[in-house]
Parts: C-alpha cells; structure tokens; sequence
C-alpha cells in the first residue's frame, strides 16, 4: 500500500510527497513578471508541505491569454524566476513550470491574430483561428523549447506542458478542432505529432535528464451532442506520449467553455474516476490524477489503483494552502467547489475573506 505522504520519484523529480498543487491562474502579474506577492504564494506553499508546485500557465509568446499572466517569453524571465525557485527550495518544496500557448482560447480582446490547429470556431472564444502552416507550427515548437531552457536556467526542477482545457496543444488533439489533412491531422499519431516535436527540442536544448511533464485532457467531455476527444482515444494519446518520453502524465477532463462536473462528496469523487483508474493500468510513465478529489481518502484509493503516483489540487489549495496538514489530521479541505475563487485583486477564497 502506498501513502500518500511517503516520498516518492515522480517523473525524475524527488518529492516528500504525493500531493501536487495543480497549475492555477493567480491573475496578480500586471505586466507578465514575477511578483513580490507571486514568490510569497509559492513559498507558503512549500512551507505547507505541498510535495510538487506546478506554476500557473506561463505563457511562451507575447501574445497574452489571460489577464495578468506571467510569461517566460524572453531571457529577461530567468533572474526573477531564480528567486521564486530559490524561495521554494528553501522551503523543502520542488517546482516545475507550467509552459502555454493558448491558441484561440482568449480571455480577453486579442491584438493578434490568434492561430489553431484549423479554422474551426472556438466554443468559447468564438474565435476562428488563423490555420497554422509548418512554419508556424516550427516556430510555436521551438518558442516551447525556449521557454523549457530558461526555466532550467531559472533553476524549475523540469516543465509541464499545458495539453488540456482547449488551449492550443489540446485543440490539436482533438478531432473536433483539428480537421487538417496534413501529417499533423487525422490519426492520433498525427495529432499527438506537435507534442513529440516539442518533447525533442526539448532534450535538445535541456539535456535528455531533464524532467518534462503534460497536462493532458484524456475527455474534451463537449457539450451539444458535440464529438471532441473521448476517452477511448484520450488513453491511447496518454501512452502514446508516454512513449514519446513524457515523464510524467496530469491525466485531467473538460476544455474551457464545456460543461465540466463539479466535485461529488457523496463517494463520486473524482469525476474522471473510473478513466482514471483503467488509464493507470495500461500506461508506462507515473500518472497524475486530478478533478474533483476534495477528500484524504479518495486521494488515497487513486494511488493505490495502479500507476497513478500522484494526487493533484487546485481549488483545494486556494482554500487552505495547508491542506496535507489539515489532511493529516483527519480535518476535510474547506473548499465548496463554489466557483468564487477569481476576484478583480487576483484568485482567493471566501472562506478565508
């Protein structure tokens, strides 16, 4: 039986435990850099114990998805991502960066033109997205490289690439939103081919040793009737790219705009249970598992199914950023899974208003 409090390796990283603070949008970065306010966050983290931060989604281009993003876009990036790493390391914590491109998945009125795997309008965004030609697909690969080498330099102990939630990676995925014809469209092969692309260059530019992570929406979980990826190829994608030398896997559901479910306290929890637990049986790198889990003892029963080695919050640690403390004492995370975690100073919880 494993715990979830032992240490563990998890995908070439060594961690005190099995809890993963999720990549979650802090919206405090007015101009795209680290904060004085960010590097505290991350710190109280590690002191709580979380065995593995993940950043929020670092954008790998000019071109802005969110409000007050950070990006890792140039080599000004490096020295001040130093001294977030150094204040996590201090801690006892490790820390790996989230890299993004978010396609046409926009929140707020682009001064681009944003670019996709095909001209198919985004759900959300309503967006139609400029086709990307070889060119452009070179580019957006070795921008990810780029941006994996300096979070090495900044001392990130490896890199996740942000593959779900619709954004630009996941919409090549697909086959709702890539219709291309090409040898990036069509089998899962072709879509997952972008993925391999960036995973090379970046061994290339990092050294083959150095820990690279997915986020990867195994279910689109579309609404309308709609056909995205489902799970019957979203596992097979996970493998595939298991193959491909993705160390580790953040097996997630649900793109941004689509009807995702919310947390079960009632025995359901997670959503994506039952995929979960299948996946882990068949796939060759660690697995990662989050949605939903909001209690010690369904994170519990996760990683005792299988290959699943982690358990992965984001909203749970908006709430209490001291919640493999609280589990270990028998207490239940606050977070109601109300939605109110986004306010106009940044994310936060009413529970702590």
């Amino acid at each position: 039986m494993k715990s979830l409090y032992e240490k563990t390796l998890l995908g070439g990283i060594e961690v005190r435990n099995r809890f993963v603070r999720s990549a979650t949008h802090e919206s405090i970065s007015l101009d795209g850099s680290v904060t004085p306010e960010i590097i505290n966050l991350y710190k109280k983290l590690a002191q709580e114990e979380v065995g593995l931060i993940v950043t929020s989604g670092l954008e790998v281009t000019e071109e802005k998805v969110f409000t007050n993003s950070m990006r890792i876009c140039d080599d000004s990036c490096i020295v001040p991502f130093k001294e977030l790493t150094d204040a996590v390391h201090e801690a006892g914590g490790k820390i790996v960066s989230q890299l993004l491109h978010g396609g046409p998945i926009v929140f707020l009125k682009p001064d681009y033109e944003p670019v996709g795997p095909s001209a198919v309008q985004d759900r959300f965004s309503k967006i139609i997205p400029k086709v990307m030609t070889k060119e452009d697909i070179d580019t957006i690969v070795n921008r990810f490289g780029d941006a994996a080498y300096r979070s090495q330099l900044a001392g990130f102990d490896g890199v996740q690439i942000q593959g779900s939630a619709g954004f630009l990676l996941n919409k090549f995925l697909s086959p709702y939103y890539n219709r291309r014809s090409d040898e990036y469209g069509g089998s899962i092969e072709n879509r997952s081919r972008i993925l391999g692309e960036i995973r090379e260059v970046i061994a290339q530019k990092c050294g083959d040793d150095y820990p690279v992570f997915i986020k990867l929406s195994i279910d689109d979980l579309m609404k309308d009737g709609v056909k995205g990826l489902e799970f019957s190829e979203g596992k097979e994608i996970a493998k595939h790219l298991a193959i491909l030398g993705y160390d580790a896997i953040e097996a997630c559901g649900g793109i941004v705009g689509e009807t995702a479910p919310t947390a079960d306290y009632n025995g359901g929890e997670p959503y994506l249970k039952d995929q979960f637990i299948e996946l882990a049986k068949e796939i060759e790198a660690p697995l990662i598992t989050i949605g939903g889990i909001r209690s010690e003892r369904a994170a519990q029963e996760l990683i005792n199914s299988g290959n699943i080695e982690a358990v992965s919050f984001s909203r749970p640690f908006i709430a209490d950023q001291d919640l493999v403390r609280r589990f270990k004492n028998g207490e239940n995370t606050r977070c109601n899974t109300c939605f109110q975690c986004n306010g106009p100073k940044g994310i936060r919880c009413i529970q702590n208003a």
